[in-house]
């Protein structure tokens, strides 16, 4: 019998992060560090230029968009390798962790999984969305051109595309649940087959998939209420206290660092506690069958 629950997810998850917090500051600031160097080599010195330059000549722009578009590759490549790294030195801790080379090709590997995944879902729900809305605009342009429409309908109308939009976010924290676990799968067993990794998390997450939509939406919703209340909070301090430029810069900087990087901290620790709450770290075949 799986053993998961809503109440283990959490418990895990926030396991994962007091045993690892700061193994992840340290390899999410270097990240960031890395990236910002990288910007300014690559990136930094062509706005210089392309501010400049001749606004009339494109191959300026064209130069500048291909720089952005390797510079977010590489920056793809060293955040989801250090997500790899931070994932197996902690689910496996005493397996050699100083693999680099295998932790960004793996990072990038899944990521070009997960990004060609997500752009077919996008894809096929806007197309879906797109039938929906059609149907619906006509049949109530027809019903409004005739007189015929009820009374209210406009209002039904908005309450329909309100329920539609919550089911579209619902099945989308539903499709993000199936796959979740398949980054830790790759980290704990150290593979560089993202589509296995996949198969494997689409398996695990299979017999609990409504208890895990049901901890996403409970995760979802306590965290950005808790951001939302904390920036409410600071924003209210910050303009009763002062209205001085630099005051509100430096408000906003602290509550990246004191909010925000917690929070991502909270974020890539959880699919490493689903999956210790689904027991993927165990030897029992019970949980893989």
């Amino acid at each position: 019998m799986n053993r998961f629950s809503i109440g283990r997810a959490f418990s895990e998850t926030f396991a994962f992060l007091g045993n690892n917090w700061l193994s992840m500051l340290l390899w999410i600031g270097g990240a960031v560090l890395l990236i910002a160097l990288l910007f300014g080599v690559m990136v930094g010195g062509n706005l210089l230029a392309l501010g400049t330059g001749d606004p009339n000549d494109p191959t300026a722009v064209f130069a500048m968009f291909g720089r952005l578009m390797l510079f977010a590759a590489i920056a793809m490549v060293i955040v989801y390798g250090v997500g790899m790294i931070i994932w197996r030195n902690g689910l496996a801790p005493d397996a050699s962790s100083g693999d680099i080379g295998w932790a960004l090709l793996a990072g990038s590997l899944y990521a070009l999984a997960m990004f060609v995944i997500m752009i077919a879902v996008y894809v096929l729900l806007s197309v879906v969305i797109g039938i929906v809305f059609v149907a619906v605009g006509v049949g109530a342009g027809n019903l409004f051109a005739l007189d015929r429409a009820p009374q209210g309908m406009s209002g039904g109308i908005i309450a329909a595309m309100i329920a539609g939009y919550l089911v579209v976010v619902v099945a989308l924290l539903w499709f993000q649940g199936r796959l979740m676990v398949a980054g830790p799968t790759m980290a704990d067993r150290r593979m560089t087959n993202p589509f296995a990794a996949i198969a494997q998390s689409w398996r695990m997450t299979g017999p609990v998939q409504w208890r895990l939509l049901g901890f996403l939406i409970v995760f979802s919703i306590a965290t950005y209420a808790v951001v939302f209340v904390l920036m409410i909070i600071g924003r209210t301090l910050v303009s009763v206290l002062t209205s001085d430029v630099t005051a509100n810069i430096a408000f906003f900087v602290v509550f990246a660092l004191a909010v925000y990087l917690p929070m991502l901290l909270l974020w890539l620790s959880m699919p490493a506690g689903v999956y210790r709450a689904l027991g993927g770290d165990d030897d029992s075949a019970e949980v893989f069958a």
